[in-house]
C-alpha cells in the first residue's frame, strides 16, 4: 500500500501551521534561509549578507569538508586487507586529487590572509588620516 500522497499532505499541513502568514504558492518558492523568522528585534543575522571575508572562509570550509571526505574514502581503502580486491589505481588516483584539494586549500588560506592583510592596512591607514 503506497501512502505517499498521504505523507506529503501531512508534510504540507505541518507547513503551513508552521508558517500561516505565507501563501502556500509562494512558499514553495522561497529558500529555506529566506522561510527563516526574524528575530524579536525585526532583524534576523542569518538574512544579513555575508562578508567578503566570511564568503571566503566559508568557502575553505566546504572545501575542507570535502577534502576529509575523500581522507576517509582513501583510510578506507588502505585498511582492506584481502589480497585480491585492492584497487591500486583508484588508491592512486585519490592521492592525487588529495594533493590537488590541499594545494587549492593552501592557495585559498594565502588569499584570506591577504585579504586579512589589505583590511588591517586599509583600517589603520584611514585611522591615520582622521
Amino acid at each position: 500500500m503506497d501512502r505517499s500522497t498521504e505523507f506529503f499532505s501531512l508534510v504540507e499541513s505541518l507547513r503551513t501551521r508552521a508558517q500561516p502568514h505565507i501563501p502556500s504558492d509562494k512558499r514553495r518558492l522561497l529558500s529555506p534561509i529566506e522561510q527563516q523568522q526574524p528575530t524579536a528585534h525585526g532583524y534576523n543575522p542569518s538574512l544579513a549578507p555575508k562578508s567578503e571575508f566570511a564568503l571566503m572562509a566559508s568557502l575553505i570550509n566546504k572545501d575542507i569538508h570535502a577534502t576529509a571526505g575523500k581522507l576517509q574514502k582513501l583510510a578506507r581503502l588502505a585498511k582492506r586487507k584481502t589480497l585480491f580486491d585492492d584497487r591500486p589505481v583508484e588508491i592512486s588516483e585519490l592521492i592525487y586529487i588529495i594533493k590537488q584539494d590541499i594545494a587549492k586549500l593552501n592557495k585559498q588560506i594565502a588569499q584570506l590572509q591577504l585579504y586579512l592583510k589589505d583590511q588591517s592596512s586599509k583600517s589603520t591607514s584611514v585611522g591615520k588620516q582622521a
